[in-house]
């Protein structure tokens, strides 16, 4: 009988094969968006970060340089992205993943529309936005102080990962959990999770720091394991309900000492929102352009009902993983009715109610024009049945959930 040959990779080569099977998937994923009604990479975008580009290039804006930070503070400022949305990721899973480590954990900060990715002493800040037509759309900024830093769309390189099935074939957001070890490396071998609102507390924020209580339930936060043989076994109780970081880190190179779990909840919501809503509308623009103004085969207009179904679900929350015991931050101030208050007034897209009187986080949403895409006029059945979902104002949807108008949308004619 043959001998088998048993070969232990390392991990830079296990990084390297998943980013080649991230390739295959945005090439597939590209086929149907880099062509007519979207063309991504040929349309110019319309969106916060398009704006503040032009502004900045047209010389109507300026970036401050902080020898600390870069332009981080002041990108965030002109973006009006609140520090207090500060999250902390310590697993090598992005960009600059030589970055990062639990040391050296990698800082986002969002709002309704926009993204922003720090690493300490990195070569460029990371910016995404959600625009309308295109969905996710991903910029750099270099931290090398400059008389007039420039902010640079990419493409190819972000779409490796932002474009492919987790993003629903779409360009768009990923947010996952993961097991690593002690210098921020994914322990493969084990499990990884997607995360959203139906993720069960105890399968988040691997590879994350969390700060804020949540009584005894279980969460993967603040975790690493010294080896990879069974990591679901560890004990994580030293990593709960943390609502102090210090000494796991160098607090003076960043914004904040926190990783609020109310930010975590409210933007792994979101993230995926964005995603479906991008998915909705690639659906239907693309069925509109098959069409050339013919009746829709039965087909392709059950493209865009699923499209719309799953996204409405989503918005309405289905599935919602319950909670045992109310959430609370650290940074962020604990909410126990619904009420729309926000982050630090600018997260809009939803707000987290931890409420004694529900088994579960609620949430008020106030769906903007950032979060909801255009639907095209002549769409109809469930696209223009989506778009009556968020067309009042304001809507009551069951017992605390409420819909805005968005600032723009289609025309009421069929």
């Amino acid at each position: 009988m043959a001998r088998m040959a048993i070969v232990k990779l390392s991990r830079p080569v296990v990084l390297f094969l998943a980013i080649g099977l991230s390739v295959q998937n945005r090439l597939n994923a590209a086929d149907d968006f880099e062509r007519e009604p979207i063309s991504y990479s040929a349309t110019i975008p319309q969106n916060a970060v398009s704006r503040l580009k032009s502004d900045f290039d047209l010389k109507r804006a300026h970036f401050d340089f902080d020898p600390r930070w870069g332009y981080l503070r002041s990108l965030l400022s002109a973006l009006n992205v609140p520090e207090s949305s500060q999250m902390l990721v310590f697993s090598k899973t992005s960009f600059q993943r030589q970055r990062i480590t639990p040391k050296t954990p990698r800082a986002l900060y969002f709002n309704d529309e926009v993204y922003v990715g720090y690493c300490a002493d990195g070569d460029v800040v990371e910016i995404s936005a959600v625009d309308p037509a295109l969905g996710a759309v991903f910029y750099t900024l270099d931290q090398e102080e400059l008389d007039r830093p420039r902010i640079v769309r990419q493409a190819d390189t972000c779409l490796l990962c932002h474009a492919n099935s987790q993003t629903s074939g779409v360009p768009g957001f990923v947010l996952r959990s993961v097991f690593v070890d002690s210098s921020g490396y994914p322990l493969l071998g084990s499990s990884t999770f997607e995360t959203d609102h139906t993720s069960p507390l105890k399968n988040r924020w691997g590879g994350w720091y969390v700060t804020g209580t949540l009584g005894r339930q279980r969460h993967l936060g603040n975790l690493t394991s010294a080896h990879n043989r069974n990591p679901e076994d560890v004990d994580n109780s030293a990593g709960l309900n943390v609502t102090s970081l210090a000494g796991r880190f160098n607090r003076s190179k960043y914004l904040a000492d926190s990783s609020d779990v109310v930010a975590l909840m409210v933007m792994e919501h979101q993230t995926r929102a964005h995603n479906f809503i991008t998915a909705a509308n690639f659906a239907t623009r693309q069925v509109l352009a098959s069409s050339k103004g013919a009746r829709i085969p039965n087909g392709d207009f059950g493209r865009v009902q699923a499209a719309g179904e799953q996204l409405v679900k989503y918005l309405l929350f289905s599935g919602e993983a319950g909670l045992a015991e109310p959430v609370r931050g650290t940074v962020l101030p604990t909410i126990s009715r619904p009420a729309d208050r926000v982050i630090n007034g600018a997260v809009r897209s939803a707000i987290l109610i931890s409420n004694a009187a529900y088994s579960n986080t609620r949430a008020v949403i106030s769906y903007t024009r950032p979060l909801l895409m255009r639907c095209p006029a002549k769409s109809k059945g469930t696209s223009a049945r989506v778009w009556a979902k968020f067309s009042r104002e304001p809507t009551k949807v069951g017992s605390s959930h409420t819909c805005q108008r968005p600032i723009a949308g289609p025309s009421s004619r069929s």
